[in-house]
């Protein structure tokens, strides 16, 4: 039986925050010394007929598309090919693929299996191997940075994350607000986390990715929506403090109108260590992502992140991060802020202070994390 089993977006991940939490939570714990790897879970095998047939569906309707930006989709592959090499070269996994079906048998594989983080609580992606629900009495469980990126339960969710959460030695979240929601509905305390990509430093990436230094000075996007008014103000800025326009577009998979004309350079098929790389090296980013918000951070560098129009809910996440920095105002979630006299207006982040509550949270998450699986080890012993 090997000993800590992670469980999270991994298997098949195609989205640079999900796979590079990933490496960040396996690899602190195997700095620490813990025989830890991730899962290979297959969630889409598990998914219902309905779900499978609406993303067939989808993929027809995408062939038009296809066909005329077929050279952009091909450099869409290739990025997915740098990912599959990431994962497989880079974070420590289970030679076994899992499935829903298989759940009793990865239930004798792991003394301890942590779940998280990203969004492995959400309602739309939860499934049972994301909340340790293995149909298994006596599982040794705990989650890390979990996050459910919604305000708000229904009584049916409530009660499906109450009946798994019965028998976890520790829980925690990444977000603030996360810890109001699913207080009632837990049996133990609940602690707030900073999410794993913090648990190592900006010197440990360095490592991975290498210190490469651009030669060109310019600003970087990162839109995961569709909103065009960040673009533009993007586009607006760059131009106005003579920086060049990076775009890296495309990033669910699909090609989008709005990220075909505002950059001057497109980048489609960068690897997870080259997406840091390209934050490390940016004057500016602007984003909606949270990770891009994150390395932004871990790297010093001056940033604005936005509000997903089309998933406001998610905002927690971006607002429990920049409220920790103590950087609030660039964070644009509202409509005065999402406009270029507000981005020339704000100063620039001042990277000389101490962040001393995001120190004091980072101190607590490991000692959090580490005592909890030192304590659960030490019983199965």
């Amino acid at each position: 039986m090997k000993q800590i089993g992670i469980i999270t977006h991994y298997y098949g991940s195609k989205n640079y925050g999900g796979v590079l939490q990933s490496y960040a939570l396996c690899q602190f714990l195997k700095n620490q010394g813990f025989d830890a790897e991730q899962i290979r879970f297959d969630k889409d095998k598990s998914e219902s007929i309905k779900r499978r047939l609406g993303k067939a569906y989808r993929y027809i309707l995408s062939i038009p598309r296809r066909i005329k930006y077929r050279s952009l989709y091909k450099e869409i592959r290739c990025r997915e090919v740098k990912f599959a090499a990431f994962r497989d070269g880079e974070i420590c996994h289970s030679k076994e693929v899992f499935t829903q079906d298989s759940l009793n048998r990865l239930a004798k594989e792991y003394q301890l299996y942590i779940t998280g983080s990203d969004q492995v609580w959400h309602p739309n992606a939860v499934c049972d191997a994301y909340l340790l629900d293995f149909g298994v009495e006596g599982i040794k469980k705990m989650s890390y940075a979990a996050s459910i990126a919604k305000d708000t339960l229904s009584a049916e969710e409530s009660g499906r994350y109450k009946k798994a959460f019965k028998d976890y030695a520790a829980i925690s979240v990444r977000e603030k607000s996360a810890v109001e929601l699913l207080r009632p509905i837990t049996p133990i305390e609940i602690q707030w986390v900073v999410d794993p990509v913090f648990l190592l430093r900006r010197e440990e990436w360095r490592s991975l990715v290498g210190s490469k230094c651009d030669s060109e000075q310019y600003a970087l996007c990162y839109f995961l929506g569709n909103d065009s008014t960040e673009r533009e103000i993007a586009k607006e800025y760059a131009k106005c403090k003579n920086l060049k326009l990076k775009v890296m577009p495309f990033l669910n998979g699909e090609i989008s109108e709005d990220d075909l004309d505002y950059d001057d350079e497109r980048i489609i098929n960068a690897s997870p260590s080259e997406f840091v790389q390209l934050i490390q090296n940016a004057e500016i980013v602007f984003t909606d992502s949270f990770h891009a918000t994150a390395f932004s951070l871990l790297f010093e560098r001056q940033f604005y992140v936005f509000e997903r129009s089309f998933q406001s809910s998610m905002g927690s996440r971006i607002e429990s991060l920049t409220e920790l920095f103590g950087v609030l105002d660039h964070y644009c979630n509202t409509p005065n802020r999402t406009t270029c006299d507000y981005i020339y207006e704000t100063a620039s982040i001042d990277y000389s202070k101490d962040f001393t509550a995001f120190e004091t949270m980072r101190k607590n998450s490991i000692n959090y994390l580490l005592s909890n699986i030192n304590k659960i080890l030490e019983e199965v012993k």
